[in-house]
């Protein structure tokens, strides 16, 4: 997987209660991302998420903005809903829309839902390629 720290949004960022990435990306225009190659947006926990009541999610969305505040943002895209519980390593991810047109600013917002969270670390970014192969144990019998 290839990773450029332009479009590293979070590097083990502790998320317990509403907030956007630590960093966002300036492209100083508004862009048409994804045109010609697909791109992945990768959230990843790096430590465990914890919590009093047990019910707490946490939404991961992409966002666009004319300014740096993001105090209008547009919602580029969704990704899966991360639960009280999930471990460190869990991750989600998803296609940026192809040619999606996006506003100057881009970032990853965390939004909490029946929180506060108590523990929880979230690294976020996008990429060309996703590292998404699994191991399984092998579950086939060879007799002779």
């Amino acid at each position: 997987m290839i990773l450029d720290n332009g479009v590293l949004f979070s590097e083990d960022q502790t998320v317990t209660v509403t907030a956007g990435s630590t960093n966002s990306t300036d492209f100083h225009e508004e862009r048409r991302l994804g045109t010609g190659q697909p791109l992945y947006v990768v959230v990843q926990l790096s430590e465990t998420m914890a919590s009093g009541g047990g019910t707490e999610t946490v939404t991961v969305t992409v966002e666009s903005d004319s300014v740096s505040n993001f105090a209008s943002p547009a919602i580029v895209t969704t990704l899966n809903v991360f639960e009280a519980g999930s471990v460190s390593g869990t991750r989600r991810m998803g296609v940026l829309p192809p040619s999606v047109a996006t506003e100057r600013y881009l970032r990853v917002k965390y939004t909490v839902a029946n929180g506060p969270l108590t523990a929880g670390k979230f690294t976020a970014f996008i990429t060309t390629s996703v590292d998404a192969y699994n191991s399984y144990p092998d579950a086939v019998t060879i007799s002779q």
